[in-house]
C-alpha cells in the first residue's frame, strides 16, 4: 500500500490555519489517505500538548500521484482527473461528518477542522481513544460468537444514526470501525452518500473485497440502500467469526448455508446448537445477493442479533431456550440407557410406528400412551426426546420430557408442569420475574408454525406414579391440551384415569415386541431362544428381555434350575446374577465382595421397602441419607454380625477408608447403586428411584426377609445374654434374678403362664400401643417432612412469594392428612383389668404402657401450637423473622426439639419392651420396622444394654427440656406436658 506514497516523517510540523501541528507517527493506511498521530501546543500553556489525528488525502496511485521534497502533493496530467474525484470525495464526505456530527455528536467521530494545503486536503479530527477493529483482527485472529455479538451490536448502534439522517456509509469494513468501550464509530466518511440525493452520476464507489455488496460492485445504483450497508456489516460480522474476509463464492448460490456452516465449522462449534443456527440464519439474510431479501432496517437486523445473544446466554422464554433446556436434560440424564427397539402403536386408527406418532403429535395431538411395568414406554418417550432434540429446527417442535415421579414430593401443587419447564429456563433482564416469564410461556404455548407445527411436544412418563393427588395435576395437564401450539402424550401402565381424566386423550396401547425381534437379540447376544413358551411370551416385553439378556451375560445359570416364568422371578434372577458378576469383578478382594453383596442385598432392599412403606416410587435425598446411615450403623454392630455371620468381624476391613456415614452414602449409593449398577437414579427434581419400578416388590421382599433374620439373630442373642445375667446373679443375690428377668426379655418366658382370657387381654394393651406408636410416628414425619421444605433456601431467604405460599399449602396438607389418624389412650378398663397381672404374674409395667399410649395426644398439642407459629412465621409477608438467621433459627429449633423427643420416647419403648417377654416384644417390633420415626435412633431390643436404659432415658429428657426451653426462646407458644 505504501509503494507510491511516501508519509511524512515523524517530527515534522505540518502548519493548517496557523497551527503548527507536530506529526508523531502514522495511525493507518487506507485507500485515499494517510492518517497520523499529532499533536500541537496549549496556547496559555506551551508545555501541555493536544493529541489529535490528522487526515492527509494522498490516495494510492501507480506514482502519478506523489509527494515532492517540499511535502506537497503532486500529480501527472494523467492522474489529473483521478485526484479531482478524490477530492470531490473527500469534501462530500467531510460535509457529511459535520452534518452528522451536528445531529448527533454523541455517535460521529469528532471532525475539529478541515483544510486545503501542500496541494491536497487535510482533517484535523479528535481523538477518541480506543481501537481499531482492523488492528485488533491483526493481532488477535478471531473473535468468540458472543465476542463478535457484541462488536457488531456496537456497529449497528453506529450506523443506525447515519440511517436516521438519511445518510449511507457504503466503506464499512474493520479498516473504518473505531471501538470504544461502550460504543463503535465509524470512520472515514469519503463514501457517504445522502439518500434524497438519487443522482448517482458524480459518485465514485468504494470497493473492498470481502465487504462490498454485490449491488455495489455491479454499480446497480437502483438498488443501493439501508441493506447495502447492512451486507457490510454482516461481512464484518462473518471476518470476525472466520478470521479471514468473506469470499464472494461463498455467498452465490443455494447452497450458501452449508458453505456458510462448512466455514464456521471451528468458532460454531462450541456454542448452543440453537446459537449456531441462529448465526447462519442471520448471515444468510444479511449476505443475501438480492438486496430486497436483505434486513431492510437496522431495527430488523438488531431484533435477530438480540435473540442470538439471547441464545447464547441461554436465557429467555423462547422456542430456541426451551430446545436447549431439553437439550441440556437429555444430555444430562443419569442412568443406563438399554437399546431401543421399534414398537408399534395401537390406537383406534390402527397401528403406528415412532414417526408416525411423533408426526401426530407435533400436529398437536394428545395421547394417553398405556402398557404393562417395563412395557418400554419410557423409553419410547425417551427415543421421541432424542430424535426431537437431536438437531435444532425453528420450524420443528421441541420436544420436552417429563418423568411424574417427582410429583409425588410436591404435596399436590398446581402449576407444577409449567415451574418444571421454567425451571429449566433462565429469565432474561426484558423478563424479570416469575409471572412475567410465565405470559411468556404462555404466549409461546398458542403458537402454531409452520404447516400446522405445534411449538412444544410434552412428553409426560409415568402418570401412574405421580402419587394420590393427581387432581391439580390432571386439571394441568387438560388444560394444557387446549393450547393450540402444544402436543401431549402421557404414559400410565392402564387407561383407567379416563374415568375421572384426560377422557378427551387418544387412547394408545404399546404392543410387545414381535417374536422375530426377540429372536434376533437372542442371536445377536449369542444365545438361543428358549423353548419354555411361557418365557418366551415374557421375553416379548422389553424390559424382562434385556434383564434376561444381562443376567445371561453375567454368567451360566445352574443347569437344573428352571427357566424364570414371572416378571419376579426374572427380576430376582437378574439381581442374582449382577452380584454374581460384582464378585467376579471384585476377585481377590474379600472385603470388596462383602461391600457389593451387603449393598445389593442389605441397603439396596432396605430403599426399595421405603418405597414401599411410603407407599411411593422416590426417595427425598435427606431419607436416603438416614437409610444410608442406618445401614452403617448396622454394619458396624454385632446384632448385625450375629444375624448374618458372613458379615460378623468383617465391617473394619470392608469399611476401611471410610470416615463416617457421609463417606458410607458417597461410596455405597453414589459409586456402587447409581454409578456402577445403575440400579437407583436420580430425578430431574433431586429425588432418587429404582432404575425400574418392578424390582421394588422384589427388593421389598427381600428386605423383609433381613428383618425377621435380624429379630431371630437378636432373640437369640437376648436369650444368651439372658442366661448369662441370670448365672451371674445367682452366684450373688438373688434379688438381681428378679432384677436380670426384668430387663432380659424372655428371661422368664416358660415360668409365667397366661390363660387365654389373659393373652387376649396383653393382645390388645399391646395392639393399643401400636396404633399410638404408629399415630406418633406419623406426626413426627409430617412435622420432619414439613421442617425439610422450611429448610430450603427460597424460604429461608424470604424473597419469593410463592416459596412461602407453597409452605403454606404443604403445612395444610401434611395437618389433613394427620386428621386421617386415629388412636386412642389406654382404656381404663383395660387397664385396670391388667394391673392384677402386673401384680401378681411379673407383667411389664402397666405405667410405662400408659405413657407411651399418651404420646400422640400430647404430641398433637404440641404440633398444633407449634406448626401454627412455624406457618405464622414463615410464611406471613410481614413476619418479624424477616431474615435468613432468624428463620433458620427458628426452623433449627424445631428440629432439635423432635431429634430430642424421639431419642426419649425411644428411650421409654426400650425400657418397656426390656420388661417383655418375646412374644410381647415381637408383637411391639414388627410394628416397629414400619415406623419412620424410630429409623434413627433405635434398632431393637439389645441395640442398648438393659441396665444403661434408665440413664440413658434420664439423660435423653434432660436434652428434651434443653430442646423445649430453646423452643421457647424462638417464641413458639406451646403448653408442654407434665412429666
Amino acid at each position: 500500500m505504501t509503494a507510491h506514497r511516501q508519509a511524512r516523517a515523524a517530527g515534522s510540523i505540518l502548519t493548517l490555519g496557523g497551527i503548527p501541528y507536530r506529526l508523531d507517527a502514522v495511525e493507518g493506511w487506507g485507500s485515499s489517505a494517510i492518517v497520523y498521530q499529532a499533536s500541537y501546543p496549549d496556547s496559555l500553556n506551551a508545555q501541555a500538548r493536544h493529541h489529535v489525528f490528522i487526515k492527509e488525502l494522498f490516495p494510492l496511485g501507480k506514482g502519478g500521484i506523489y509527494r515532492d521534497r517540499e511535502g506537497n502533493i503532486r500529480c501527472d496530467p494523467e492522474e489529473a482527473d483521478r485526484m479531482e474525484l478524490y477530492r470531490q470525495r473527500f469534501f462530500q464526505g467531510n460535509q457529511a461528518n459535520l452534518d452528522l456530527l451536528s445531529r448527533a455528536p454523541q455517535g460521529a467521530s469528532g471532525n475539529l477542522n478541515s483544510y486545503e494545503a501542500y496541494g491536497t486536503y487535510y482533517s484535523v479530527l479528535a481523538v477518541h481513544g480506543g481501537k481499531n477493529l482492523k488492528d485488533l483482527l491483526d493481532h488477535k485472529g478471531t473473535f468468540s460468537l458472543r465476542e463478535a455479538a457484541v462488536i457488531l451490536e456496537k456497529v449497528l448502534d453506529a450506523l443506525e444514526l447515519f440511517h436516521q439522517n438519511d445518510l449511507l456509509h457504503l466503506d464499512i469494513s474493520p479498516d473504518n470501525i473505531l471501538l470504544l468501550p461502550q460504543q463503535a464509530l465509524l470512520i472515514d466518511y469519503n463514501s457517504v452518500w445522502d439518500t434524497r440525493c438519487t443522482d448517482f452520476s458524480d459518485f465514485s464507489f468504494s470497493q473492498k473485497e470481502g465487504y462490498t455488496a454485490p449491488e455495489v460492485r455491479l454499480q446497480n445504483t437502483a438498488e443501493i440502500g439501508y441493506a447495502t450497508d447492512l451486507y457490510s456489516c454482516c461481512a464484518v460480522f462473518f471476518h470476525l467469526l472466520a478470521g479471514r474476509r468473506l469470499k464472494e463464492e461463498e455467498t452465490v448460490g443455494s447452497g450458501m448455508p452449508q458453505r456458510l456452516s462448512a466455514a464456521l465449522a471451528k468458532p460454531l462449534k462450541e456454542v448452543p446448537a440453537t446459537a449456531a443456527a441462529k448465526s447462519i440464519q442471520l448471515l444468510c439474510r444479511g449476505l443475501h445477493t438480492l438486496s430486497r431479501k436483505r434486513y431492510p432496517s437496522v431495527r430488523a437486523m438488531r431484533e435477530d442479533l438480540e435473540e442470538l445473544v439471547r441464545r447464547i446466554d441461554g436465557k429467555g422464554i423462547t422456542h430456541s431456550a426451551l430446545w436447549e433446556s431439553s437439550r441440556g436434560a437429555w444430555m444430562r440424564r443419569k442412568g443406563k440407557e438399554s437399546p431401543y427397539l421399534d414398537q408399534m402403536v395401537r390406537g383406534p386408527e390402527g397401528d403406528m410406528d415412532r414417526p408416525a406418532l411423533a408426526a401426530a403429535l407435533s400436529r398437536g395431538d394428545c395421547c394417553l400412551l398405556t402398557g404393562p411395568g417395563g412395557m418400554g414406554k419410557s423409553r419410547l418417550l425417551e427415543e421421541l426426546w432424542r430424535s426431537g432434540t437431536a438437531v435444532y429446527r425453528p420450524d420443528r417442535p421441541v420436544f420436552w420430557y417429563l418423568a411424574l415421579k417427582d410429583y409425588q414430593e410436591s404435596g399436590g401443587a398446581s402449576g407444577f408442569l409449567r415451574q418444571s419447564i421454567l425451571n429449566g429456563l433462565r429469565f432474561s433482564p426484558q423478563q424479570p420475574t416469575y409471572q412475567d416469564a410465565l405470559h411468556q410461556l404462555e404466549e409461546l404455548f398458542d403458537r402454531v408454525g409452520p404447516g400446522g407445527q405445534v411449538s412444544v411436544v410434552v412428553l409426560l412418563d409415568g402418570l401412574n406414579e405421580a402419587g394420590p393427588r393427581q387432581e391439580p395435576l390432571l386439571q394441568e395437564i387438560e388444560g394444557l391440551s387446549k393450547r393450540p401450539g402444544v402436543g401431549v402424550v402421557v404414559t400410565h401402565r392402564s387407561d383407567g384415569v379416563r374415568d375421572y381424566g384426560l377422557s378427551g386423550f387418544r387412547p394408545l396401547t404399546l404392543l410387545p415386541l414381535r417374536r422375530e425381534q426377540v429372536d434376533r437379540q437372542l442371536e445377536d447376544a449369542g444365545q438361543t431362544a428358549p423353548e419354555d413358551e411361557a418365557l418366551r411370551t415374557l421375553l416379548t416385553n422389553p424390559m424382562m428381555l434385556f434383564l434376561y439378556l444381562e443376567a445371561q451375560s453375567a454368567g451360566p445359570d445352574q443347569p437344573e434350575s428352571k427357566p424364570p416364568t414371572s416378571m419376579e422371578e426374572l427380576v430376582a434372577r437378574y439381581l442374582e446374577q449382577l452380584g454374581q458378576r460384582a464378585a467376579r469383578a471384585d476377585a481377590g478382594s474379600r472385603e470388596k465382595q462383602l461391600c457389593s453383596r451387603y449393598i445389593l442385598h442389605h441397603l439396596l432392599p432396605d430403599i426399595a421397602a421405603e418405597m414401599a412403606r411410603q407407599k411411593k416410587t422416590l426417595l427425598t435425598f435427606g431419607r436416603l441419607c438416614a437409610i444410608a446411615d442406618k445401614s452403617y450403623r448396622n454394619l458396624r454392630s454385632a446384632s448385625f454380625g450375629a444375624a448374618f455371620p458372613a458379615y460378623r468381624g468383617k465391617s473394619r476391613l470392608m469399611l476401611a477408608g471410610i470416615h463416617g456415614p457421609a463417606e458410607w452414602y458417597d461410596l455405597a449409593v453414589r459409586e456402587q447403586l447409581i454409578d456402577r449398577f445403575a440400579l437407583l437414579t436420580e430425578t430431574a427434581g433431586g429425588h432418587y428411584g429404582l432404575r425400574h419400578d418392578n424390582f421394588q416388590e422384589v427388593l421389598a421382599r427381600e428386605a423383609r426377609d433381613n428383618r425377621r433374620r435380624f429379630r431371630l439373630g437378636l432373640w437369640r442373642a437376648w436369650r444368651v445374654r439372658g442366661a448369662a445375667i441370670l448365672a451371674a446373679a445367682a452366684l450373688t443375690v438373688g434379688g438381681g434374678a428378679a432384677l436380670a428377668g426384668r430387663l432380659v426379655p424372655g428371661a422368664l418366658t416358660g415360668q409365667v403362664s397366661y390363660n387365654q382370657e389373659e393373652a387376649a387381654l396383653i393382645y390388645d394393651a399391646l395392639t393399643c400401643l401400636n396404633g399410638n406408636l404408629g399415630k406418633w410416628s406419623s406426626q413426627v414425619s409430617a412435622q420432619q417432612a414439613i421442617l425439610e421444605q422450611a429448610a430450603i433456601s427460597d424460604v429461608l431467604d424470604n424473597q419469593d412469594s410463592r416459596a412461602r405460599a407453597d409452605l403454606a399449602g404443604f403445612i395444610d396438607h401434611k395437618r389433613q392428612q394427620l386428621d386421617a389418624f386415629y388412636a386412642a389412650p389406654l382404656d381404663d378398663g383395660l387397664r385396670q383389668a391388667l394391673e392384677p397381672l402386673e401384680e401378681k404374674k411379673d407383667l411389664f409395667s402397666i405405667a410405662d404402657l400408659e405413657r407411651l399410649c399418651r404420646c400422640p395426644t400430647e404430641m398433637e398439642t404440641v404440633s398444633d401450637a407449634a406448626l401454627d407459629w412455624l406457618r405464622q412465621s414463615l410464611c406471613e409477608p410481614d413476619s418479624i423473622y424477616d431474615s435468613r438467621d432468624k428463620r433458620e433459627r427458628l426452623v433449627y429449633a424445631y428440629q432439635t426439639y423432635l431429634e430430642a423427643e424421639v431419642r426419649y420416647v425411644s428411650y421409654l419403648l426400650a425400657e418397656l419392651l426390656a420388661q417383655m417377654t418375646q412374644e410381647q416384644q415381637e408383637q411391639v417390633t414388627q410394628t416397629l420396622t414400619y415406623l419412620e420415626a424410630f429409623g434413627d435412633f433405635y434398632d431393637g431390643p439389645g441395640s442398648v444394654d438393659p441396665a444403661r436404659l434408665p440413664d440413658g432415658a434420664k439423660q435423653a429428657y434432660e436434652t428434651l427440656k434443653t430442646a423445649r426451653l430453646e423452643m421457647a426462646s424462638q417464641g413458639y407458644p406451646i403448653q408442654w406436658p407434665e412429666e
